[in-house]
């Protein structure tokens, strides 16, 4: 009987700490998942300029940078890359737009978080129009 009612008792509690962890992990889940987010502004304090018409905020280790700075020089795309790690005023730049994560893309007046490669190939085609 004690073993039954343990057995209970465990597959019970079991049963809502799961229901609980997945309840409260799903919007982590669901923004970690998410795909990179676009704001519009001015972001010509940061050094968008006719020049400089693309800045990415990157790490070294980040494979998402790797891969934009890749796609970037294969097409033959200029940037100023900015790496958050090696540079005091980069970070402080990376903070300044509230950056979570890497890389950080601000084309024109567009903000990319994340690397969306639809969206950035979309950017480049309306600043090169």
């Amino acid at each position: 009987m004690k073993k039954g009612i343990s057995l209970f008792a465990t597959i019970f509690f079991c049963g809502i700490l799961g229901f609980a962890l997945t309840y409260t992990a799903t919007p982590v889940i669901k923004q970690f998942f998410a795909s990179p987010k676009t704001e519009q502004g001015d972001y010509s304090q940061y050094g968008v300029s006719e020049e400089n018409q693309l800045i990415i905020y990157t790490v070294k280790w980040c494979n998402y940078c790797k891969n934009l700075k890749s796609f970037l020089d294969n097409k033959n795309i200029p940037y100023l890359e900015k790496d958050i790690e090696t540079s005091p005023s980069a970070k402080h730049e990376f903070n300044q737009l509230n950056g979570q994560g890497t890389p950080l893309i601000l084309i024109g007046n567009t903000l990319i978080r994340g690397f969306n490669q639809e969206e950035l190939i979309k950017k480049i085609s309306q600043i090169n129009s």
